[in-house]
């Protein structure tokens, strides 16, 4: 396999070089998109790694769409297989090298790679994200954008790639200005596409995590009855979540119905790339239905999301 690497930064001089360092020289082609940095992370590329960063920016008529940068960096590149990373991202050479040693499967248009996350005062967030994928792949969404929708358009397919872990070390001295910014982005993105269901997925689960519980139901509601086959992990995703509402308000009645609704829209979506390699969904909703049914509400809380 022949691979580029693409990835966008901003003030990123703690972290670069980690990412970098170790895996940058089996790269066939390597562009990296930096989005106005005011500290040493552009002289840092060009010293260490003799790379000229490409200088760009965010548009904040597109709700600062990372997609945009991201998608021109996936053009400049010259390779047929791209692998998608931040600063804050870690693949050891090993790990690099096993998904270089893959074949160029014409049927496969990207590889889920297992995705661990690992915040401060928290345990690891066991997840999964697409960041190996053939050029002509596309990042779609404003906000929170993805390339599964691109793939599911086209009608082909990616896999889960063994034995393939990416670490995930996000910053904590970065979330208090993600917060604010974060939200207004969303409600920005949701504006202009109303009818792009992975943000109000995104939205329900950050009220969710804030304890917000009302505002997290008044969007989750929509994601989980949309039974969108377009995006089918965030509907189940957020019928999970407001499962788990209706759970700890004991509104059984409501909670029965989400889950058999859930389940059955499970069973028409399973053939999907995505919902096959989803290896907690389907347990999850099985336990929480049997939870519901033996009125044993309690059980029903739902596992931590990376986001």
């Amino acid at each position: 396999m022949r691979l580029g690497l693409c990835i966008m930064v901003k003030d990123e001089e703690r972290r670069i070089g980690g990412c970098l360092r170790d895996i940058i020289d089996l790269f066939d082609d390597v562009v990296i998109l930096d989005t106005g940095s005011t500290d040493r992370t552009r002289e840092i590329v060009r010293d260490q790694f003799d790379i000229q960063p490409v200088e760009t920016r965010l548009n904040e008529k597109r709700c600062h769409c990372h997609s945009d940068v991201r998608n021109h960096g996936f053009q400049l590149l010259r390779t047929p297989w791209i692998m998608n990373l931040d600063a804050d991202e870690r693949i050891s050479r090993n790990n690099l090298e096993k998904v270089l040693a893959q074949p160029d499967d014409p049927n496969i248009a990207g590889y889920f790679l297992q995705w661990n996350t690992y915040k401060e005062a928290q345990s690891v967030i066991e997840d999964y994200k697409l960041s190996v994928f053939r050029k002509g792949i596309r990042k779609c969404g404003l906000v929170h954008g993805n390339m599964q929708f691109c793939i599911r358009q086209l009608g082909l397919q990616a896999r889960w790639l063994d034995g393939v872990v990416l670490n995930h070390y996000p910053e904590a001295r970065k979330d208090a200005f993600k917060s604010g910014f974060y939200l207004d982005r969303l409600y920005c993105a949701l504006e202009a596409e109303p009818h792009w269901h992975r943000y109000y997925w995104f939205l329900g689960y950050t009220f969710f995590r804030r304890g917000d519980y009302r505002m997290a139901e008044k969007y989750l509601k929509v994601a989980a009855h949309s039974h969108s086959e377009e995006f089918p992990v965030e509907c189940l995703n957020s019928a999970m979540v407001l499962a788990e509402i209706y759970a700890r308000s004991t509104r059984r009645e409501q909670l029965q119905t989400l889950l058999q609704e859930a389940l059955t829209f499970y069973v028409r979506v399973a053939g999907d790339f995505e919902i096959r390699i989803n290896f907690r969904m389907k347990p999850w909703l099985e336990r929480a239905n049997e939870a519901c049914q033996a009125n044993s509400l309690d059980r029903i809380r739902v596992y931590d999301f990376a986001y």
